[in-house]
């Protein structure tokens, strides 16, 4: 599998809407996985926003995250650290 994954840089987005994803259980488990695989040069982790919203009400539709809020800065700050010193990248 490695040959086959050449520099792999994934993105993961946050969003706590569910489940309370975005955990630093979460993302230790994500980069563990990502580490075990050998080619991963870096790993993004996404706040989720809510930009998306007036998108949805353009449409027609429902926003289907209504009162979920962004995770503040240092929950980021927190879950980028935890990845880096997971993947050790």
């Amino acid at each position: 599998m490695r040959g086959l994954l050449r520099h792999l840089a994934p993105r993961n987005d946050i969003l706590r809407a569910l489940r309370n994803l975005g955990s630093e259980e979460d993302i230790q488990g994500i980069a563990n996985f990502l580490r075990e695989i050998g080619t991963v040069r870096e790993y993004e982790l996404l706040a989720y926003h809510r930009f998306g919203e007036a998108k949805y009400q353009q449409l027609g539709r429902t926003y289907p995250f209504i009162g979920v809020k962004p995770p503040g800065t240092e929950k980021m700050r927190l879950l980028r650290s935890v990845a880096k010193r997971t993947l050790k990248i």
